[in-house]
């Protein structure tokens, strides 16, 4: 099932709240106040972080290049423009790309300092296909014509992985 983030956000939330409740009514016999909050919101925030963790991330191109965060559970089956679907499995730490266009388009990858754990490279986004790709951050740095600079200013001992998405 495909949800926007906010939906799934809004999932763990009364997740946490229902175990906070639930929580705060099953201690209320034996335990105090204190004891009784302190451990519905402990419960209550490791259900929303399983909630939240059990989803995968997914970015949409639309044809008007506008780009959509999604949160799916299970495998990604999403409905595209032309009456088509695409989707499949998206591999832990990967997000599912989707290009929901009728262009072609490409994700170039930068890297500034050293990372010999990871080779910079191009992956092409046929029209309308997904894509499971590493994404350091879960989304694009950088869209179209706003190119990544040749030079990026770093501390000592770091690295940056950057990711352009536009027209080949």
């Amino acid at each position: 099932m495909v949800f926007t983030t906010t939906t799934v956000n809004l999932i763990a939330l009364c997740v946490a709240l229902a175990l906070f409740g639930a929580c705060y009514l099953l201690l209320k016999t034996k335990f105090n106040l204190k004891v009784r909050f302190v451990a519905g919101l402990i419960a209550g925030f490791f259900a929303a972080v399983a909630v939240k963790s059990m989803t995968t991330r997914i970015l949409v191109i639309n044809q008007d290049y506008t780009i959509e965060h999604l949160d799916v559970f299970g495998s990604v089956n999403y409905e595209l423009d032309n009456e088509k679907s695409a989707g499949g499995e998206v591999k832990t730490s990967n997000t599912g790309v989707i290009n929901n266009t009728t262009d072609t388009l490409v994700v170039e990858s930068f890297v500034y300092g050293e990372a010999n754990y990871y080779d910079p490279g191009t992956t092409v986004l046929p029209p309308y296909s997904f894509t499971d790709m590493f994404l350091g951050g879960g989304s694009f740095d950088y869209y179209f014509e706003d190119e990544p600079p040749e030079k990026k200013l770093l501390r000592s001992n770091e690295t940056a992985i950057v990711f352009w998405l536009h027209r080949p």
